[in-house]
């Protein structure tokens, strides 16, 4: 029997009303387009998730691709970061990017973790 042990709440998002992610775009405007996403959300500032600061984003070109796996590491570490502390999907992201796909730029947001301050 497989039990699952994860207790933590976190909220992962492909699709988020206007976040700004994917090739060409840097960390500032990840943040200026995620302004105020959380409190316009009825409810979401009594999520434990939200409070805890456990919201997480994936650019939605990601999936349905070969890059799949990448994501689902990403998911696996952020529910458990210890277990998968040995992973990068980062890394991951630009290794095989580089090799199978060098003509497409690597810089960019694709991964994120939003802390709101």
């Amino acid at each position: 029997m497989v039990r699952n042990t994860c207790t933590k709440e976190l909220i992962i998002s492909h699709i988020w009303n206007g976040l700004l992610m994917g090739y060409g775009v840097t960390e500032d405007e990840v943040l200026a387009s995620a302004e105020g996403m959380i409190d316009s959300r009825p409810g979401w500032s009594n999520m434990k998730a939200v409070k805890e600061q456990q919201i997480f984003a994936v650019e939605n070109n990601l999936l349905r691709t070969l890059r799949d796996y990448i994501v689902v590491e990403y998911i696996a570490k952020c529910l458990y970061p210890n277990e998968f502390a040995d992973v990068d999907p980062e890394q991951e992201l630009k290794d095989f990017s580089e090799k199978y796909i060098p003509s497409i730029p690597t810089d960019g947001i694709f991964l994120y973790h939003y802390v709101q301050e």
